[in-house]
C-alpha cells in the first residue's frame, strides 16, 4: 500500500519546460498534488486500477494557481470516473482496460478526450457538473 502511494506520488509530479514556475508556484503545485491523493486512491480502489493522475501545469497561469482550487476541479473529474466504475461491473472492467492515465489541464470550453489510454480532462473554471460531464463522456465513448 505504501509502495503504491509512493509510486502514485512520484508519478503525480509533471514538469514542463514551457512553464517556468517560481518557488511559491511550485509549492502551490505540490499542495494541489498532495490534496488530490485521497481522490486518486478512491479512484484506483473503485475502479480496481492503478491509474496515474498528473496535472499539466503548463496549462495554468500563475493567477490560476493563486486564486483557484485547481485540485478540487480535477478531483471532480476523477469523481466522474469513479461514478462510472461504480455504475456496473462492465463499466469498471472497461475503465480498467481503457484508461491508464489521467491528465488534468485547463481548457475553455471544458474538454474531455480519451486517446491511447490517457483521459485528458481540460478544466473550464466556469463550467459546472464536472463529475457528471466526465461520467457521461465515458459512458458514451468507452
Amino acid at each position: 500500500m505504501l509502495k503504491n502511494i509512493a509510486i502514485s506520488l512520484s508519478l503525480l509530479f509533471i514538469t514542463s519546460s514551457a512553464f517556468s514556475a517560481t518557488l511559491a508556484e511550485k509549492e502551490l503545485q505540490q499542495k494541489f498534488e498532495e490534496n488530490i491523493q485521497s481522490r486518486v486512491m478512491d479512484l484506483n480502489k473503485s475502479c480496481d486500477t492503478n491509474i496515474k493522475v498528473v496535472f499539466d501545469w503548463s496549462a495554468f497561469s500563475a493567477d490560476d494557481l493563486k486564486t483557484i482550487g485547481i485540485d478540487s476541479y480535477c478531483s471532480e473529474g476523477l469523481k466522474g470516473v469513479i461514478n462510472t466504475c461504480e455504475s456496473s461491473q462492465i463499466a469498471q472492467e472497461t475503465v480498467k482496460e481503457k484508461i491508464e492515465n489521467i491528465i488534468c489541464s485547463k481548457a475553455t470550453p471544458r474538454s474531455i478526450e480519451l486517446k491511447d489510454g490517457t483521459l485528458n480532462f481540460g478544466i473550464d473554471f466556469n463550467a459546472a457538473n464536472d463529475a457528471k460531464a466526465v461520467q457521461e463522456h465515458l459512458m458514451n465513448n468507452l
